[in-house]
């Protein structure tokens, strides 16, 4: 088994209306989801000897995964997976 250890400093979401106590259930899922990933696909070969990544975003000019907000947006473990699943995503690139 393989540990990973991933930092993040920042999470930004724009346009997204969810109350302010909907934010440590939704970085909770966010760090569940994003460990059951790793713990499924592993990392890219080039990130699993170590490596840093500026950003990773759902923006066209950062790169990364983009999430796409539908029924479930307001919900924070819809969206917690959703979140994960686009980090994880830019974690390869």
């Amino acid at each position: 088994m393989t540990d990973y250890h991933v930092t993040i400093d920042r999470l930004i979401l724009e346009g997204i209306d969810l109350p302010s106590s909907a934010g440590p259930r939704l970085a909770a899922g966010v760090s569940a989801e994003l460990g059951r990933l790793l713990a499924e696909g592993g990392l890219a070969a080039e990130m699993s000897a170590g490596g840093a990544r500026r950003a990773v975003s759902g923006t066209p000019r950062a790169g990364g995964g983009a999430v796409e907000l539908g029924a479930g947006a307001a919900d924070p473990a819809a969206l917690a997976t959703q979140i994960a699943g686009a980090i994880y995503g830019g974690l390869g690139e």
